[in-house]
C-alpha cells in the first residue's frame, strides 16, 4: 500500500546503543561516542544514567532525535571517580531499546 503511514504495531525497537569513549575522560567533560540503529530507519533519542561507585546517580534528559545509524558525541559532566554509564534509545514511536553499560574512570 503506497503512501500509507506506518502503524505503531509495525514498529521495531531500536538496537542497543553502542558506546565508547571519544578520548580520555576529564573531570566535568567526558566525551561519549554513541551509535544506534533502528530497524525501521526511525530517528532515535538517547537517555543516559551515570551511577558513581558511591553517591547519587545522575539521570540525564532524553537527547534530541538523531538519524538512525548516525554516530554522535555527547559530553557529560562527571566528577572524578568510577562511573557506570547506562544508555538506552527510543524511536519516534516511543519504542525503547535494551540498555548498554560502559564503565568510566574519571581522574
Amino acid at each position: 500500500m503506497s503512501g500509507c503511514a506506518k502503524l505503531p504495531l509495525d514498529n521495531g525497537a531500536p538496537a542497543v546503543p553502542e558506546l565508547s569513549l571519544s578520548g580520555p575522560p576529564q573531570a566535568n567533560n567526558v566525551a561519549v561516542e554513541v551509535m544506534v540503529d533502528d530497524p525501521d530507519g526511525d530517528r532515535v533519542s538517547l537517555k543516559f544514567l551515570a551511577t558513581p561507585a558511591s553517591g547519587v546517580a545522575q539521570d540525564f534528559a532524553w537527547t534530541s532525535f538523531l538519524d538512525s545509524g548516525e554516530t554522535e558525541v555527547f559530553y557529560l559532566g562527571l566528577s572524578s571517580g568510577t562511573w557506570t554509564l547506562t544508555a538506552r534509545a527510543k524511536d519516534e514511536w516511543e519504542e525503547e531499546s535494551k540498555t548498554r553499560t560502559l564503565e568510566i574512570v574519571v581522574p
